[in-house]
């Protein structure tokens, strides 16, 4: 079952038990989805994990904002929408599994210097890792001085 059925299943149940909470964070999902069904293009659950990608962003930014301001209730209800959210995106990679791919990846494209993060990145991203580019690039780094 992909991500959209998903979110329509469990829109259904939340919208039952009144559960505002949960039927707010579904309904921004389903509306990233609808922007891409009427966007024309094809689309992959991977560009459907990427716009949800895209709204923990936005609600992790709200969250920071929302703490700076002093607004405790909008963080809190920020928070809990994060939570619905993100369980639609898989399991984020471990630091140890990451540094082991990291390391295949620069034997595989025979990286010997920082002169070859680029190439060493363009491999590490045109397959299906789930990983946070700046944290990525990082790793990489450090592992290529």
């Amino acid at each position: 079952m992909g991500i959209k059925e998903q979110v329509m299943e469990q829109l259904k149940e939340a919208m039952k038990s009144r559960d505002t909470l949960r039927t707010n964070a579904l309904r921004q999902i389903k509306s990233e989805i609808m922007k891409l069904e009427t966007s024309g293009k094809p689309f992959t659950e991977k560009d459907v994990r990427s716009a949800v990608k895209r709204l923990v962003n936005q609600h992790n930014e709200s969250i920071e904002a929302f703490r700076k301001a002093g607004r405790t209730e909008r963080v809190q209800e920020e928070e809990g929408e994060l939570k619905v959210i993100e369980k639609f995106l898989p399991a984020p990679v471990s630091p140890e599994e990451l540094e082991r791919i990291v390391k295949e990846a620069i034997a595989g494209v025979g990286a010997a210097s920082p002169k070859d993060m680029g190439r060493v990145m363009k491999h590490l991203t045109s397959g299906d890792l789930e990983a946070d580019g700046k944290t990525l690039s990082e790793l990489v780094k450090k592992l290529l001085s």
